[in-house]
């Protein structure tokens, strides 16, 4: 008994020791998890608070870098808009200064472009005013007594833009007074005689034109006959001259002066002038070669030919030895003293003109 007692005892302290054990093991386990709940939820919460101080650091070193960099960029950015404010300024006050010595260097230039104008201006005045009195010199001198003592007439005459060349150029052009045409033309014809110098006026004028445009208005009436007289009479004295020919020589009138010869076969002094004129033409080669390579004109000649080349004047013609002696002079009349200025002939004219045009 006692054995089994032992045995129980045993067997019932062994229990009690297992279920101790069994307790303590399951409360050291329930500590064991308690601990391990407590050091993570202790873990959990300082790697929280390190986490937050770890951010929050990161943050104000974030922002204090943002801060470095903004900085840095409106540092730039201020210093790059300080440079160029610098640079516009300078360029804004170099443009200003450039403008307003533009400025000023171009009213330099109007000033002295108008200062010199003036100076060519006074110059030429000057000049001119010399050239015409020289001018009035010499035509004084080349027509002597012919023209009054007054200063004036002759500067009138020498000066291109006078009134006395206008109201010649509006007389000739207008053509309404027969007389007053007639009275300017004469006046024309004795002072061309005269002064050569007056020729190459009437020249540069251009008034060879208007005088021949007089000769191709002409009604074959007695008036106008004497206007067709002192027009050749004038372009005669002009085609003498070698300076003022080139001035005459037109052949867009050659048929005029031809129309002229034929209705003035009644007027001795009208065509002996008008044969001299166009004699004096014809010594131009290709002035003969137009009068002679003009229908209108060679069928007008054969006319005169047969009214005035008969055959008893055409004998008469061929008995004269020298014939070229009684040529009219070639020369300007002031140097001429032997040859007769016109044809003294109507006939001898007629043979002449037929002669050197081949017509």
């Amino acid at each position: 008994m006692r054995c089994a007692t032992i045995r129980i005892q045993n067997w019932w302290r062994n229990v009690t020791v297992a279920r101790k054990a069994a307790r303590a093991t399951r409360r050291e386990y329930q500590l064991t998890r308690a601990a391990v709940v407590v050091q993570t939820r202790w873990r959990a919460l300082t790697a929280r608070k390190r986490f937050v101080a770890s951010r929050q650091a990161a943050i104000v070193i974030q922002s204090y870098y943002r801060m470095r960099i903004a900085t840095r960029r409106y540092k730039t950015i201020k210093y790059a808009a300080l440079i160029i404010q610098i640079y516009w300024r300078a360029y804004v006050a170099g443009r200003r200064e450039r403008l307003r010595y533009l400025s000023l260097r171009q009213a330099a230039i109007t000033i002295q472009r108008r200062y010199r104008r003036k100076r060519i201006e006074r110059e030429e005045r000057c000049r001119r005013q010399d050239e015409v009195a020289l001018i009035a010199t010499k035509i004084r001198d080349e027509c002597g007594e012919a023209i009054p003592g007054d200063q004036d007439v002759t500067t009138k005459l020498a000066l291109p833009g006078s009134d006395y060349w206008q109201e010649m150029i509006s007389v000739l052009r207008s053509c309404n007074s027969v007389g007053m045409l007639l009275t300017c033309l004469n006046s024309l014809d004795t002072i061309t005689i005269l002064s050569p110098t007056v020729c190459v006026i009437l020249c540069e004028l251009n008034l060879a034109n208007d005088i021949y445009n007089t000769i191709a208005q002409n009604n074959r009436s007695l008036p106008w006959m004497k206007v067709c007289l002192r027009a050749c009479s004038i372009l005669i004295t002009l085609t003498k001259y070698s300076y003022t020919r080139k001035y005459v020589l037109k052949k867009e009138y050659a048929l005029a002066l031809v129309k002229l010869l034929i209705t003035s076969l009644k007027d001795k002094e009208v065509f002996l002038h008008c044969a001299t004129l166009i004699w004096l033409l014809s010594q131009d080669e290709d002035y003969s070669k137009a009068l002679a390579m003009c229908p209108q004109i060679n069928w007008l000649m054969k006319n005169i030919q047969q009214k005035v080349l008969k055959e008893t004047v055409v004998a008469r013609l061929q008995k004269l030895k020298d014939l070229e002696k009684l040529y009219p002079s070639c020369e300007p009349d002031r140097n001429n003293v032997q040859k007769p200025r016109l044809f003294t002939d109507i006939s001898f004219a007629v043979a002449a003109i037929v002669k050197i045009t081949r017509t």
